[in-house]
């Protein structure tokens, strides 16, 4: 009779383990899926706004500093702007 509550804690054991090992382990796929997520949000406007025709660009100014900026295949809004004042 023992025998058989040593192998029943035994089986117990092993199932709480195994609980516990999955638990931890569904923890840290969360974990990684929320920190990639977090870190990769803007892949995915990034690929549209390029199938959409946007082209990033940069300007240097005359002090150094470094402006980006997007045309579209229209050269952006600032075309359409010009035909409304003109």
């Amino acid at each position: 009779m023992n025998e058989k509550k040593n192998t029943y804690k035994k089986s117990n054991l092993r199932v709480i383990t195994l609980l516990i090992a999955s638990f931890i382990l569904l923890i840290i796929l969360a974990a990684g899926i929320y920190i990639y997520r977090c870190t990769h949000y803007w892949q995915t406007d990034y690929k549209n706004t390029k199938k959409a025709g946007f082209e990033e660009k940069q300007i240097a100014l005359d002090d150094g500093s470094i402006i980006n900026y997007v045309e579209g295949s229209d050269n952006g809004i600032a075309k359409s702007s010009k035909s409304l004042t003109d």
